[in-house]
């Protein structure tokens, strides 16, 4: 008997495991410019916060815009072309994004160095059409919390460091980030499996990659439109985090980036354990659609946390609860994939993932002027958390649709 018997199952196992990794490492780098980027713009911006705060939702509304309408192109590619290609490329542009926005003297630099994230942000969609190739339906939701786990993971070490990187200097973590995507790259070159063989694969069309069209591909698939729903209210909600809560702790306590990023390092942490431990145990004990309900309404809660944040006590009520929220996505995701076929899962996710980025062209548009308006001297009363509300309610809205949508769906996902 030779060494080389592995079977597809043990096959599957490591390239979930370079997956897992390589996602890691996609996602620190990510994580390590969260703490710095809004302050970076603060600074750009003269220490205006409400001003900032609106300066940074309009670049994150180009982000947005670029990531809306080449998601739908990275989906269909890596239906063509295989995921691994497209890690690939979305790693090595990732980092050449880092660099320009490390390089950038002007807010409308920045903005044009965004949009090269934007445009290369496919590790994300890829990642999860890979778990959807390699896992069976009953098995997906537990890999999908898992993939979750890595890009928590990403987020605990990623702004801790950037908040440390960033207070000797506001673009230094820009610079690693850049450092650490070209690492994934090589990472991804030299071990990652490809998990879509060449028979599976199907022809690339425009048609398919149209961002516009893609919306179609919901039109086809009336199976999944209610649970689409839910998850665009969701994507839309999250936009808030990010988009004010940097500018928010500045404002209400004078934090800088190494207290964001500890922060931030918490709110990772949290993550990690729900979506590495316990949504196995949730997804085993309640079933698929439970679990998903429960990840709704401890979100919503989280949110109300962050919004009411005084001391401690309050950062750590938001935290326990907003990670629980994690639950819902790794159910919503394995709802989705059990419902489409598996040549059309590189698609799905690309279609998704267009959703997900109109939330990202609107929301922190929303949130931000949101939080602007409610600290100036236009707003009568002043609520620095009411972007942090606005976002409880949307969620809290998306659990009374996912009652609705999922009222004839098992408990669990049928084998």
């Amino acid at each position: 008997m030779t060494m080389n018997n592995e079977t597809p199952t043990s096959k599957n196992q490591i390239g979930f495991i370079f997956v897992f990794l390589t996602v890691t490492l996609d996602m620190l780098s990510i994580g390590i410019i969260i703490p710095v980027l809004p302050n970076l713009i603060n600074q750009m911006n003269g220490g205006n916060i409400a001003s900032a705060s609106i300066a940074q939702g309009w670049i994150a509304m180009t982000w947005a815009i670029a990531q809306f309408i080449f998601m739908p192109i990275i989906g269909a590619a890596s239906d063509a072309y295989g995921r691994k290609n497209i890690f690939l490329l979305s790693n090595i542009g990732q980092a050449v994004a880092y660099v320009l926005s490390a390089l950038a003297p002007s807010l409308l630099l920045l903005a044009c160095a965004r949009i090269v994230a934007g445009v290369m942000s496919g590790s994300v969609s890829t990642a999860y059409a890979y778990v959807a190739d390699t896992t069976e339906p009953a098995e997906r939701a537990v890999k999908m919390g898992q993939i979750g786990a890595a890009f928590g993971l990403g987020f605990v070490l990623g702004p801790g460091l950037g908040g440390w990187l960033g207070d000797i200097d506001l673009r230094l973590p820009l610079w690693f980030s850049a450092i650490i995507s070209t690492c994934a790259f090589f990472f991804g070159l030299v071990f990652l499996r490809e998990s879509l063989p060449i028979e599976k694969r199907v022809k690339f069309s425009w048609t398919r990659a149209n961002p516009i069209a893609t919306f179609s591909f919901f039109k086809t698939k009336p199976q999944i439109i209610g649970l689409a729903a839910v998850k665009y209210l969701n994507d839309f909600a999250h936009n808030a985090l990010p988009s004010t809560f940097i500018l928010y702790a500045l404002y209400r306590f004078g934090w800088g980036p190494k207290e964001s990023g500890l922060l931030m390092m918490a709110v990772g942490a949290a993550g990690v354990i729900v979506q590495g431990i316990l949504v196995k145990r949730i997804v085993k004990a309640f079933g698929e659609k439970r679990a998903l309900l429960f990840g709704l309404v401890c979100g919503g809660l989280g949110f109300i946390g962050y919004g009411m944040v005084s001391d401690i006590k309050f950062i750590v009520f938001a935290i326990f609860f907003a990670s629980l929220w994690g639950v819902y996505g790794a159910s919503m995701q394995a709802f989705l994939t059990s419902k489409i076929s598996p040549h059309e899962q590189g698609r799905l996710q690309g279609a998704l993932g267009s959703l997900t980025a109109t939330t990202g062209i609107f929301g922190p548009l929303l949130f931000t002027h949101i939080f602007a308006f409610s600290i100036s001297d236009k707003s009568s009363v002043h609520v620095p958390g009411a972007s942090l509300y606005v976002s409880a309610l949307l969620i809290f809205l998306s659990l009374g649709l996912a009652v609705f949508v999922t009222k004839k769906y098992p408990s669990r996902i049928e084998h």
